[in-house]
């Protein structure tokens, strides 16, 4: 009868992490300004990307750009959660990071408009032709409810530094 119970409360276990997801950034927050920017810091880059500090009205512009509606986007300090470094149409190179408004947000913005936002750069022909690969192994992923962009002229190593950001980001989280 206790091996039974205990089988029981193991398959109950497995039932729960599997329902879950096991996604070990679920609970992520983060500061999508300051997490840009470590993320900068931590990748090679033809020529680094640039901030600019962005007003409401001017991350509502850029969110129009990208065909993205800003009620997606969770609010903090009463504009959308955005941070967008580019190098201007020089190079392929910037960094992209929107926290949405759960984790389904963030799936369905990186699979739709963002998808669509880089499939378009793809095609668009100002680019060097040097720059093509760097779009081609452009970062799209989605740690939680935060969607991260990331095109630079090594993306291996660019994973490997966001990955080590985000585990780093949920430890001092946990």
């Amino acid at each position: 009868m206790k091996k039974f119970f205990a089988l029981l409360l193991a398959l109950v276990t497995v039932a729960g992490i599997c329902a879950c997801g096991g996604d070990k950034y679920a609970d992520l927050s983060i500061k999508v300004d300051g997490f840009g920017q470590n993320i900068i810091n931590g990748c090679s880059f033809d020529i680094v990307p640039e901030t600019a500090e962005l007003n409401a009205d001017a991350i509502k512009s850029q969110l129009e750009a990208l065909r993205i509606d800003p009620e997606k986007l969770k609010a903090a300090d009463e504009k959308p959660e955005f941070f967008y470094a580019t190098t201007g149409e020089q190079s392929a190179d910037f960094v992209m990071v929107l926290g949405a408004k759960d984790a389904e947000a963030a799936k369905k913005l990186s699979e739709g408009e963002l998808k669509t936002w880089l499939d378009n750069l793809r095609k668009d022909s100002s680019y060097n032709p040097e720059e093509a690969p760097k779009l081609d192994s452009c970062i799209n992923k989605v740690a939680g409810r935060y969607v991260f962009l990331i095109c630079s002229k090594d993306s291996a190593a660019a994973e490997k530094a966001l990955t080590e950001l985000l585990d780093n980001a949920v430890k001092q989280n946990g």
